[in-house]
């Protein structure tokens, strides 16, 4: 799949774009403990609303998970916000 990180706000989170899936989705990226965490910024959907249920299945998706937090990470790496030491602890810059 193509993703492609849109914008990242204030607090680490970054806004990916999937064309094939034709979707934008938000990851919250934090480092807590020396590790970095990420998880989808929507959690409360709506089940009547079929554009909810549509991002809800896409986010059920691991394969989907894996993707678009890699991306997110890889991001906030490149562009010096966070990063890894040669002992894998990860910390903001």
């Amino acid at each position: 799949m193509n993703l492609q990180v849109i914008k990242k706000d204030s607090s680490n989170a970054v806004l990916v774009s999937c064309k094939e899936l034709n979707v934008e989705l938000w990851i919250d990226v934090s480092i807590e403990d020396n590790d970095v965490i990420a998880d989808w910024n929507k959690y409360i959907f709506y089940l009547n609303n079929s554009e909810d249920v549509r991002i809800k299945a896409i986010q059920e998706n691991s394969w989907n998970f894996e993707l678009f937090t890699s991306v997110a990470i890889d991001y906030l790496e490149k562009n010096n916000v966070i990063l890894q030491d040669d002992n894998g602890k990860w910390s903001e810059c």
